[in-house]
């Protein structure tokens, strides 16, 4: 957006909403400006928040009333429970485009594989134009062609997601000094008390474990981390290692 000097303005998730978007104050934003785009990211990162299609129906309204496209990234989609029931596709609303990514859920970023959604033949031609000749490279290509055919890869996964991030979340939320914010996805956003994100990161590293200081995503601070969800064992390591460092777990 900034390489063609757009305006950026920022809609602030509160944490006393959980992170969930207020969609009347979003609509009423809408409906008050001259956006030319609207893009949030569902799931969201850091979060984990899922918005409901019932809810994005109401803002997807409201942008066709002020002619503003919209923009949703589902890189983190398939993590959600029967997520074919709940993606923006359903809607095939000539001002939604949807981008998609392989790397999260098939765990592959160094292929850097992904594709979009969209249903306005305008802008995909317009896309189609100014891309580059050579978008896909071998080996992403045929990655993706074997990963969409591995259904045992998938169910697996799909189980294996719905039990860790319970197992975590249920964990975690015995920690006097953090919370653990409900995650829809394959990561958990805490927010921690009695040390900094940065010296939690650095402790934790000590440790051979890497997670994520969350104080330089926008509106959030030196409070909070996020979490990646593992298989058991290392899931385990990841909250013996934090009753450790922070010294009290209830």
């Amino acid at each position: 957006m900034k390489s063609v000097s757009a305006e950026i303005n920022y809609f602030e998730l509160k944490e006393s909403d959980n992170f969930y978007p207020n969609i009347e104050n979003l609509k009423r934003e809408i409906e008050t400006n001259s956006y030319d785009l609207l893009l949030f990211c569902n799931p969201n990162n850091p979060t984990g928040q899922f918005i409901k299609l019932e809810d994005i129906k109401k803002v997807v309204e409201v942008c066709e009333n002020k002619n503003t496209k919209i923009f949703v990234d589902e890189a983190f989609i398939e993590f959600i429970e029967n997520w074919q029931e709940k993606t923006v596709s359903l809607f095939k609303n000539k001002n939604i485009f949807i981008m998609r990514a392989f790397t999260k859920f098939f765990a592959i970023p160094g292929l850097r594989l992904g594709y979009g959604i969209g249903f306005n033949d305008e802008i995909l031609n317009k896309m189609w134009d100014e891309k580059e000749p050579w978008t896909v490279n071998t080996f992403a290509n045929l990655a993706g062609l074997v990963m969409l055919d591995d259904k045992e890869y998938i169910e697996k996964s799909e189980k294996w997601i719905l039990e860790e991030k319970k197992f975590m979340y249920k964990e975690l939320s015995e920690f006097q000094y953090l919370k653990a914010y409900r995650t829809e996805c394959n990561f958990i956003l805490l927010k921690i008390q009695n040390i900094s994100s940065a010296s939690l990161r650095d402790k934790m590293i000590e440790k051979n474990i890497l997670i994520r200081d969350a104080s330089n995503f926008k509106f959030l601070d030196y409070h909070f981390v996020r979490l990646a969800i593992k298989d058991r064992e290392s899931n385990i390591k990841v909250l013996e290692a934090l009753a450790d460092i922070m010294e009290y777990r209830g």
